[in-house]
């Protein structure tokens, strides 16, 4: 999923871009400063039954944080969200569902 694409796809929806910070025990030093990260409010996914249900997620490129598990953390706009699990990773690009 391209982080473009996801602004794209997201259109009229709930979702902002811009500058983060990525905490994590398995990311090089435990933080990255100054990524981009891309906020969607209404990322649709599908259960196992095929029920739909809107999720919040955040995008981030891989280059910048290269491993992501549940419980790391990214703020943003003094916001702090904690990550679920990831939805896609494309090798570019990585969707991860936050709350």
């Amino acid at each position: 999923m391209n982080i473009e694409r996801l602004t794209t796809r997201a259109g009229a929806r709930a979702f902002s871009q811009g500058r983060a910070v990525y905490r994590g025990a398995r990311v090089p030093g435990g933080v990255v400063h100054d990524i981009t990260a891309v906020l969607d409010r209404s990322y649709e996914v599908f259960d196992e039954d095929g029920v739909a249900r809107r999720v919040t997620v955040m995008a981030v490129q891989v280059s910048q944080v290269p491993s992501s598990e549940r419980g790391d953390t990214i703020e943003r706009d003094g916001r702090s969200w904690q990550v679920i699990h990831t939805l896609e990773d494309d090798g570019h690009d990585r969707v991860l569902e936050v709350t």
